[in-house]
């Protein structure tokens, strides 16, 4: 079916190669922090792309079975989630309906790859916040002036998390922490 789909595809539209390639990306779940701020981006794509007003007004949501308003089928484990909010079910849904209702800028694949910077223009915007010290010495800062530079590099338009750790030499799991 693929190969029928993209041989229509790529003559319809002039094209040639892969239809999928390069379109569907993932990046590692490693924290609890970052679980949760996957899960708050994955519920709120439908109001992003401006199907409905909240998460939980959109037919396939998990978002209500979260909140306790209706059954997961046995198709959830809430459980994992809620948990890690409070082991008290009711408190836990509270909690979890508050994170999911505050305003955030989570960005995870949202990034286009058009506007994406290369590793050499990351390198060379890292290199200036450090006034032209070589990127290691990042490893070699006190926890709290790493960190503050750190924050300053996510805050770069373009990047990935996955792409900081890989220009720093800073395992992902602190990239994602800070």
């Amino acid at each position: 079916m693929n190969s029928t789909y993209t041989w229509w595809y790529n003559q319809k539209y002039d094209r040639v190669g892969h239809v999928f390639q390069n379109r569907f990306q993932s990046e590692t779940v490693e924290t609890e922090a970052y679980l949760l701020g996957v899960l708050r981006y994955i519920h709120n794509n439908p109001v992003k792309a401006k199907l409905v007003e909240i998460p939980e007004e959109y037919k396939w949501s998990s978002c209500p079975a979260y909140y306790g308003e209706k059954e997961s089928f046995g198709l959830l484990t809430m459980s994992f989630v809620l948990d890690i909010f409070n082991s008290n079910r009711e408190i836990a849904i509270k909690q979890f309906t508050d994170f999911m209702q505050k305003t955030n800028t989570d960005q995870f694949l949202d990034v286009s790859v058009k506007h994406r910077k290369s590793d050499e223009d990351l390198a060379q915007e890292v290199k200036e916040l450090l006034n032209g010290q070589p990127i290691g010495i990042l490893q070699s800062l006190d926890i709290e002036q790493r960190n503050k530079i750190i924050k300053q590099i996510k805050g770069i338009p373009g990047v990935t998390q996955r792409q900081i750790a890989r220009v720093t030499g800073i395992h992902q799991s602190i990239i994602f922490k800070v």
